[in-house]
């Protein structure tokens, strides 16, 4: 079944007669996977819950069906616009699936959530469980840190009642309307593309394969002063996604210095110099102009068929 057709069956599917759960997430930074607690709540805070997800889905159906609705394959150094839902199998990448087998098949099973200091320093994100009478399981995923639980932020709470305010002595969780990504159906669909980063570790994969994703930049592509340019990379999480992209891209095998000499001085690429005799030059990396070499790599620069006009972008996607 294709995205598309997902997103219109999930907008459908039997709201009101739906199982809702919640569910906390604990991650420290030294654990591989969550510890997982649900939430003891009353009716109406799980209906609140339950309309939070109906109203994301919904949505997405609404802007689908007027056309509005942009949906698309998961790239790392994609930068999606507002009207544009990227998705991915979960089965391509292992952080998905490893973090979703956390979820217990039957909420009824998982551990009761209890105050508890240690949990609560590692809160990473929720998830709203809903469970259809017919059709397959929905999981929405909103980070989450403990700046947001009232008694461990700045703020304190003051609440009404019987006629007088009172401080609010036991913990008080902040939720919101936003939902950052949702699973169902072996699909992932994400709607707010840095949180989704962040809540399974996108950037700490992207440091574990950091060294691997150079090594292929250096084969291909001749840069003087290499372990400068790279040790540039390594402390910048935005870098290695985008040097992550620009590693994968199928130009990378057969781009040559000629043409990377063209593409600067058809753009005049003051930030990137060439250096070295005929036939063995090499680019040089400028420490005060970091992400110059990044943005040649990854073919940020473009030229308009219709306006003739040279473009330097920082989202785009290939159209063949």
């Amino acid at each position: 079944m294709s995205p598309r057709d997902i997103l219109s069956r999930v907008a459908s599917i039997d709201w009101e007669g739906s199982k809702v759960s919640v569910l906390l997430a604990s991650l420290p930074h030294s654990a591989e996977l969550p510890t997982v607690h649900a939430l003891n709540m009353t009716s109406p805070l799980a209906s609140e819950f339950r309309r939070i997800a109906r109203d994301v889905t919904q949505a997405l159906d609404t802007s689908q069906r007027a056309g509005d609705l942009v949906l698309s394959p998961f790239d790392a150094g994609f930068k999606p616009d507002s009207h544009e839902v990227e998705w991915l199998q979960i089965a391509e990448l292992d952080a998905l699936s490893q973090t979703l087998d956390c979820i217990p098949k039957n909420v009824a099973n998982a551990t009761i959530f209890a105050p508890d200091d240690t949990f609560l320093s590692f809160l990473h994100f929720y998830v709203i469980v809903i469970d259809p009478p017919k059709g397959k399981r929905l999981l929405f995923f909103r980070k989450y840190s403990f700046k947001r639980e009232l008694g461990r932020s700045q703020f304190f709470g003051a609440l009404f009642a019987r006629g007088q305010f009172d401080t609010i002595s036991e913990p008080l969780f902040l939720f919101d309307d936003r939902i950052d990504c949702f699973a169902t159906e072996g699909h992932m669909f994400v709607l707010r593309k840095h949180d989704f980063q962040l809540i399974f570790r996108f950037f700490e994969l992207l440091r574990d394969v950091a060294d691997e994703t150079l090594q292929a930049i250096r084969e291909k592509v001749p840069i003087a002063n290499f372990d400068e340019f790279a040790e540039s990379c390594r402390t910048h999480l935005q870098k290695l996604a985008k040097l992550k992209n620009i590693a994968a891209k199928p130009y990378l095998q057969i781009v040559t210095m000629a043409v990377i000499k063209r593409t600067i001085k058809a753009f005049k690429l003051e930030g990137v110099r060439v250096v070295g005799p005929r036939g063995k030059e090499q680019l040089e990396f400028d420490p005060s102009n970091r992400w110059e070499i990044l943005k040649l790599l990854d073919d940020d620069y473009l030229g308009s068929l219709m306006t003739k006009l040279r473009y330097e972008v920082n989202s785009k996607k290939p159209i063949g």
